[in-house]
């Protein structure tokens, strides 16, 4: 990355299209900090739905008869609301939201 940047500014000492260099370094730069900003929320929303532990954990809680339905609900709104950190346009999204639906309907049964 930085490599590129070097060689892209070093045409302004050889060539005259010293203008065009500058603006291929800062798009290469902005195209470099949004590449990391993704990468970064990937990492996040994989994080969140790991940390929750979601899917085996809304299972259980569908699954679950407890006579405790405060205990559930409380449990099934503490995973929802991780869920609801997931960001979307990241491939956790869509799984995310799957369990924030699944999550939800048996929060309505128990109300």
């Amino acid at each position: 990355m930085g490599k590129a940047i070097q060689e892209l500014e070093n045409l302004q000492v050889r060539e005259p299209s010293y203008v065009e260099a500058k603006k291929l370094i800062a798009e290469y730069q902005t195209n470099s900090g949004t590449v990391k900003n993704r990468r970064q929320a990937e990492n996040d929303a994989k994080k969140t739905l790991s940390k929750a532990n979601c899917e085996r954990k809304i299972q259980h809680l569908i699954a679950s008869q407890s006579s405790n339905r405060n205990e559930i609900k409380a449990e099934i709104i503490g995973t929802m609301n991780q869920l609801s950190n997931v960001k979307s346009g990241t491939t956790s999204y869509s799984e995310a939201q799957q369990l924030l639906k699944l999550a939800d309907n048996k929060l309505k049964q128990l109300k």
